[in-house]
């Protein structure tokens, strides 16, 4: 896995693979040593890359590629949801903001506003009754968006679980579905407000999907 995000990252120029090399050897090397040994200063010399890349792609103008859907300057939007939120209403604007929309506008507000905001706004709403990137039989918005977006990314897809037992009532679906549920909650109880929420819990996502990289990594071995 590690062998082909780094080739894809250095004859494409892929950010996301890029930094998907950078995170999964971060893991492995503590888990299998060994193993990654022999990328150590290819991926040193990728991470200094990486924002080389990003200013180079800004510079230009181009589209940048992130898991299975093209990013463009006419792709960033709104995206409104009820307030308050805690796994899934904050698992969505992480992966929209990883994947889907580099610089996405959050608007969260009352659970009774939220179409009146998203016409207004031309916003997209998720994670409400009735919409597309809502929950659909017992499956979240998190796995609405894989779906929409057509990310295939299998480390994705297991984040997807841990999401939907933490934000479900299937609470044990998976190990982590448990603690992700407690943290969530946490976080949402010491934050001030959503925005403040989603920025203490983005790195916690960062992490989970580094952690399903690996064990996906780990899987294919």
């Amino acid at each position: 896995m590690i062998e082909v995000y780094l080739q894809e990252a250095l004859m494409r120029e892929r950010l996301a693979n890029a930094r998907r090399a950078a995170a999964l050897y971060e893991v492995l090397r503590e888990l299998e040593p060994r193993r990654v040994s022999p990328w150590r200063d290819a991926i040193h010399r990728l991470s200094k890359a990486i924002s080389c890349l990003r200013l180079k792609r800004h510079t230009e103008g181009t589209a940048l590629q992130e898991g299975g859907h093209q990013v463009t300057e006419g792709d960033r939007m709104k995206w409104v949801t009820r307030e308050r939120a805690r796994v899934d209403r904050i698992a969505c604007p992480w992966l929209i903001s990883r994947f889907i929309d580099k610089e996405p506008t959050f608007l969260f507000v009352p659970a009774n506003q939220v179409r009146e905001v998203a016409e207004r706004e031309s916003a997209t709403p998720y994670d409400i009754p009735g919409v597309e990137l809502g929950h659909h039989g017992e499956r979240c918005s998190f796995d609405a968006f894989l779906d929409k977006y057509k990310l295939e990314d299998r480390a994705l897809q297991a984040l997807a679980l841990i999401v939907r037992g933490a934000d479900t009532e299937a609470r044990q679906l998976t190990p982590e579905s448990p603690g992700l549920y407690a943290l969530a909650t946490g976080f949402q109880a010491m934050s001030k407000d959503d925005h403040d929420n989603m920025a203490k819990q983005f790195p916690a996502y960062d992490a989970l999907y580094a952690f399903c990289q690996a064990v996906v990594a780990r899987r294919a071995t």
